[in-house]
């Protein structure tokens, strides 16, 4: 539909123009030739079977619709970038809450295991020798990473 508005824009200065939608006649009923040139020549697209779109009230109410028309998918639009922003935070939320939940879980099987360990040893009261193979009698704690 954009050639049909081209079309009309370029009938709506077309009209203007002439004076036909402001009302800028001089007065004189017969005017110059120009005026009857174009009524002929109005006149045989017309029979011709073209649309022919001088009408000022009819341009201005499609100019009018057009703008209407372009503002709805401008605010369609926007609201599309919009959500389209809402869903990537809430999915970039999600996977942080995520990776937390996966860290916290890591962090307390390492304790699990190294609590482990430690009561395998005999616990933290018990003699460190006891339960530990030869060569590892020494260290009393875990070692950090």
């Amino acid at each position: 539909h954009d050639w049909r508005g081209r079309q009309r824009n370029r009938e709506e200065k077309r009209s203007r123009r002439r004076g036909d939608g402001g009302g800028d006649c001089d007065g004189g009923g017969d005017g110059d030739g120009d005026d009857g040139t174009h009524d002929w020549s109005t006149a045989m697209r017309r029979a011709a079977g073209e649309r022919v779109l001088d009408d000022p009230k009819a341009l201005k109410k499609a100019l009018r619709r057009e703008e209407k028309r372009k503002e709805k998918a401008r605010g369609k639009w926007a609201s599309r970038v919009e959500g389209q922003e809402k869903r990537q935070r809430d999915a970039q939320e999600k996977r942080q809450k995520n990776l937390k939940l996966r860290r916290d879980a890591k962090k307390s099987r390492k304790i699990a295991k190294r609590d482990k360990k430690l009561a395998d040893r005999g616990g933290p009261g018990a003699a460190f020798g006891a339960n530990a193979r030869p060569g590892f009698e020494g260290r009393k704690t875990l070692r950090r990473r």
